[in-house]
């Protein structure tokens, strides 16, 4: 909240610079001015977003935009002499400066951009969501350390399991008709269960694979989970060889 306050305020700081810059300028000086504004938006915007809160790619576009905007409508209600069509050629100048300046300074370096805050970032800095394989940057806004996926796949339950029931079966054995699931408390008759196949706990498969394969009763992990997961459970998940359930083995 305090970083949108800052971003509102610089704003309209910046918005009566430029007003008083442009007011008694001509055309010519008036896009000048607009190409230092994409420039200062997007370091501004940078200054007070390190953490990536805001939306990086297209924040400074916004404050640039409406800079121009505020300084083009003030001249226009004083009935200003230099009102005219540079002003809102003004305001696409600012906009593709932001942008470009943006993008110079995310492809700086060498380095990758996270996909999620489009900042640059180091190769060791980075993962790669096991769900949908971009690159996420170190940023908790950007990556649930806890959960092993980025923030976007969390907003949006992206799976990582197939939906198949055979990959099911072969691992969990068939679905437990009675009960109900220890994480998410729906009932047998909403989700479709599985019993661990160590302390026969039973989660649906929805928590099951937002868990990772990982039971939260016993720690047992699912045998032969996808491959993008191995890296973030590390060896525990080959130490064991794969033990199914009572109701599995039926």
């Amino acid at each position: 909240m305090l970083k949108k306050t800052y971003f509102i305020a610089g704003t309209a700081l910046l918005g009566v610079v430029s007003f008083v810059v442009t007011a008694p300028s001509s055309g010519a000086l008036t896009l000048g001015w607009s190409l230092v504004i994409g420039v200062l938006s997007v370091l501004f915007v940078r200054l007070i977003d390190s953490a990536g809160d805001l939306p990086s790619d297209i924040a400074p576009m916004i404050m640039a935009g409406l800079v121009m905007a505020f300084a083009g409508s003030l001249k226009w209600l004083i009935g200003s002499a230099t009102a005219g069509w540079p002003d809102s050629l003004a305001i696409l100048t600012s906009l593709g400066t932001a942008w470009a300046m943006d993008v110079l300074l995310a492809g700086g370096g060498g380095n990758r951009q996270c996909f999620i805050c489009k900042r640059a970032v180091a190769d060791r800095d980075t993962f790669a969501c096991p769900r949908c394989h971009q690159t996420i940057c170190t940023r908790p806004s950007c990556w649930i350390a806890r959960h092993f996926r980025c923030q976007l796949c969390d907003e949006r339950d992206v799976i990582i399991f197939p939906t198949d029931e055979k990959w099911w079966r072969s691992r969990l054995g068939p679905r437990v008709m009675t009960g109900s699931c220890n994480n998410c408390y729906k009932e047998a008759t909403e989700r479709d269960l599985r019993a661990c196949g160590r302390c026969q706990w039973t989660m649906c498969k929805r928590c099951w694979d937002y868990h990772n394969g990982q039971c939260i009763h016993c720690e047992w992990i699912v045998p032969d989970l996808p491959g993008e997961l191995r890296p973030y459970l590390g060896t525990s998940a080959l130490r064991e060889p794969p033990r199914l359930g009572r109701a599995a083995r039926r």
